[in-house]
């Protein structure tokens, strides 16, 4: 399979993320019932940060644009954040959805294998609203 990097974030948000929007949840209660923090919704087969822009300060809406240039992804979602978080310079032990995660033993936040260029190379400290 060809996938152009750009549009690799749109199919995901395409295939799930629609279901986890505020709005959509707001006016479905059965969505709320389910979208539950923590609930597993399938395996978690594959967890896909697209991390080429984000949004230093008030982001996603509003903030100061930032370049990253990286995807990170793994077959441990818990993991998937806790090294995004790493890479904007945040403890994701700090995290309440990534700690409580990990304490439920969903996945981890300190045993992460990186593959690849390293958090180093993309580390950026964002400010944080």
């Amino acid at each position: 399979m060809v996938l152009n990097h750009r549009l690799g974030g749109v199919f995901v948000h395409e295939a799930f993320g629609h279901l986890s929007e505020a709005d959509f949840l707001y006016e479905n209660p059965r969505m709320r019932d389910l979208m539950v923090l923590g609930r597993e919704m399938g395996p978690a087969t594959l967890s896909v940060i697209d991390g080429f822009y984000g949004k230093s300060g008030g982001g996603p809406w509003s903030g100061t644009p930032v370049k990253m240039d990286t995807i990170i992804a793994s077959v441990d979602p818990v993991a998937a954040d806790a090294t995004g978080a790493r890479c904007i310079g945040v403890d994701p032990h700090t995290i309440d959805h990534v700690r409580w995660l990990h304490e439920a033993g969903i996945g981890e936040i300190d045993n992460i294998e990186v593959v690849g260029d390293g958090i180093d190379t993309v580390y950026q400290k964002w400010e944080i609203n």
